[in-house]
């Protein structure tokens, strides 16, 4: 696991915007996905826990993301496991996808973060291109 040096101050942008100047592209995510997270979603840019935490993710090294509910640290997970799948040969279907581990403070927030992931994933890969 890599250590990620902790800042004193929460990551917020100087106006009190959570969204990063970056885009889901710059970020190194299949151009597929992006435009399925905006289309789909509504996402237009990535806020600035996804913008830190999935460039890092993609390259395959572990992340704790450690921010404030709302921040985006679902969509800063699953965006890069949904690119890594897109990019399998051959093509995942549904029914060979593996199951993933969740953790959080008790089964409460357990089963809450797996609805939302649940949600988000079948938000977005409802008849998109992963078949």
């Amino acid at each position: 696991m890599v250590a990620v040096k902790k800042s004193a101050k929460p990551i917020e942008a100087e106006d009190g915007e959570i969204f990063s100047a970056s885009s889901f592209s710059s970020l190194g995510l299949h151009s597929n996905l992006c435009d399925q997270l905006q289309e789909r979603l509504g996402f237009k840019a990535p806020t600035l826990v996804q913008a830190q935490a999935i460039p890092v993710i993609l390259s395959g090294r572990h992340v704790l993301v450690n921010a404030a509910t709302g921040t985006g640290k679902t969509v800063a997970y699953l965006a890069p496991v949904i690119h890594h799948l897109s990019l399998h040969q051959p093509r995942i279907q549904r029914s060979d996808v593996p199951g993933y581990v969740m953790g959080g403070e008790n089964r409460d927030k357990e089963k809450a973060s797996f609805a939302k992931a649940y949600l988000f994933l079948w938000q977005l890969l409802e008849g998109s291109w992963i078949t």
